[in-house]
């Protein structure tokens, strides 16, 4: 199966071989890319979204929950199982408190029961 996976990771472009590659030397077989997110500057006033990817290069589905820090924050699901040699996208929406994006941050707090492990993935300005 591990075969299987890599030879769809080839397929699908260099950036997915190495994603896979780190969620592969992760000690729980889990890795998000651009965890720590910052917004470009410029980026005009108003909402902002952000997605961010969680690979699973486990030989078998894990199940992950989801939540954020503050009200202010939007997540396009709360819990979702990944399959095994798979990635699963969430959207995170931030409404800022003020405007332009200044020195405001939200973390999303991505929780692996099965692994007693808690990933952060954050946006920041």
């Amino acid at each position: 199966m591990l075969v299987m996976g890599l030879g769809a990771a080839l397929m699908l472009g260099h950036g997915f071989v190495q994603d896979y590659a780190q969620a592969l030397a992760s000690p729980d077989g889990l890795y998000i890319p651009d965890a720590r997110h910052v917004v470009p500057d410029g980026t005009p006033p108003g909402n902002y979204s952000h997605t961010f990817r969680i690979y699973n290069a486990r030989p078998h589905s894990v199940v992950v929950e989801a939540q954020a820090d503050c009200g202010c924050t939007g997540l396009s699901w709360n819990k979702a199982t990944i399959s095994p040699l798979m990635w699963k996208e969430i959207k995170v929406q931030f409404t800022p408190r003020a405007n332009p994006i200044v020195g405001q941050s939200v973390l999303v707090h991505i929780v692996v029961p099965e692994a007693k492990r808690t990933m952060f993935a954050s946006i920041i300005k």
